[in-house]
């Protein structure tokens, strides 16, 4: 009987994934002049073993704040679950399928999971876009990215907005992602000001706990 019934509880929790699969949209900014990072990330999506809804690519058409693209493609995106992906970011076969058992597990408003490489995920505090899903209600909660950022601290920004306004964000590390290429991304003293401005609490705890590679005092 304990046999059957954990066989029953397996197709149920498969069943439960595969029904999310079909509510993901993957939300993918791509900067001028990288379209041909796009090869290894299609193929990747293609071999996903449960599949989303559907890839959206947000292409910006000059040097453009990527936080305005991913904006721009989540907010046309169909899906209620929003997958943000790097242009040049790889994931594992059952990347998708592992994150999404941890939302059919748990009532979150966003799951990370984990990025190696030539980035890796960044304690517990960084909450990278690389490699990330959000529900759409918690993105229009908190009303997406703060397009005031650019390259500095705006993916922390939105998921401390996420969490400040009561939502959970999982860490999954068997959804894994890895990510070739270095990152551009330097520090920004007056974006790192405007990101303690918005979360000091959150902030000085992080700071504490030595999660900030670079930070302000007070």
């Amino acid at each position: 009987m304990t046999a059957k019934r954990n066989k029953t509880e397996q197709i149920a929790a498969e069943s439960a994934v595969r029904q999310l699969a079909g509510n993901v949209s993957v939300a993918v900014p791509l900067g001028p002049g990288r379209r041909g990072e796009l090869g290894l990330l299609e193929k990747a999506l293609a071999v996903q073993t449960v599949q989303p809804l559907e890839v959206v690519v947000e292409e910006a058409l000059d040097h453009n704040n990527h936080y305005v693209n991913r904006n721009k493609a989540w907010r046309r995106a169909k899906g209620g679950i929003i997958w943000f992906l790097d242009s040049d970011a790889i994931p594992e076969p059952d990347a998708l399928e592992r994150a999404l058992e941890t939302f059919a597990e748990n009532d979150a408003e966003g799951v990370e999971g984990h990025v190696y490489g030539q980035i890796e995920r960044v304690h517990k505090w960084g909450f990278m876009t690389i490699h990330i899903f959000y529900t759409r209600e918690a993105l229009e909660k908190v009303g997406g990215f703060d397009e005031r950022f650019t390259d500095w601290r705006g993916d922390t920004d939105l998921a401390w907005s996420i969490i400040d306004a009561g939502g959970l964000i999982l860490y999954q590390p068997l959804s894994r992602v890895c990510h070739p290429n270095l990152s551009n991304t330097r520090p920004d003293l007056e974006m790192e000001r405007l990101f303690y401005g918005k979360h000091p609490a959150l902030y000085r705890e992080a700071r504490e706990k030595n999660y900030l590679q670079c930070f302000i005092n007070e």
